[in-house]
């Protein structure tokens, strides 16, 4: 479907993580997470000019809810500690 409408919009790919966290199919949720942030290229200067912009509510719920998946993931027994160590948590803070 994607290939016939040019590619997958975030809100499409934070749906569909979302649907597979609620299926507890954790792993696949992280791939399609990672996957919409590597479309966005949010690690290069000219995709933070681009998406990183006030009022980008789609990409904001999306990096809120990798956020989330990650601690779901690696984040069991380590409660607050997690979001200071964790350098993807890191990150993705950074972006919001």
């Amino acid at each position: 479907m994607s290939e016939r409408f040019g590619g997958y919009t975030t809100k499409t790919y934070n749906l569909l993580a979302i649907a597979l966290m609620e299926k507890n199919d954790i792993d696949r949720s992280l791939k399609i997470f990672s996957n919409a942030l590597n479309e966005l290229k949010l690690e290069t200067e000219e995709g933070q000019e681009k998406h990183l912009s006030v009022g980008n509510q789609d990409l904001a719920c999306l990096i809120y809810n990798y956020i989330k998946c990650n601690a779901i993931k690696n984040g069991q027994g380590e409660g607050s500690n997690f979001f200071k160590n964790d350098a993807l948590s890191k990150q993705l803070f950074g972006f919001l």
